[in-house]
């Protein structure tokens, strides 16, 4: 996937983020962080099909972010 070039962060309040969906375009995604539990926590929304999907960027297997490479989640074939 492809950064979207969010200018910021836009968070309605603490715990929700938002962002108008033309600002990630099917294909790509952005990362945005969110206030959990007193924590920070980072994710990334996707826009695949003209749908967004959210993700938290953690990896509960192997301990890592989800996106190994910067804005790179998963591979063309799906098999990551």
């Amino acid at each position: 996937m492809k950064a979207a070039g969010i200018a910021g962060d836009l968070m309605v309040h603490p715990g929700v983020w938002s962002a108008p969906l033309c600002e990630v375009p099917p294909g790509h995604s952005a990362k945005f962080h969110i206030l959990w539990r007193e924590r920070l926590v980072e994710g990334f929304v996707v826009n695949f099909g003209g749908r967004p999907y959210a993700y938290v960027n953690y990896c509960i297997h192997a301990g890592t972010p989800l996106d190994w490479w910067p804005n790179e989640s998963s591979t063309t074939s799906a098999a990551f």
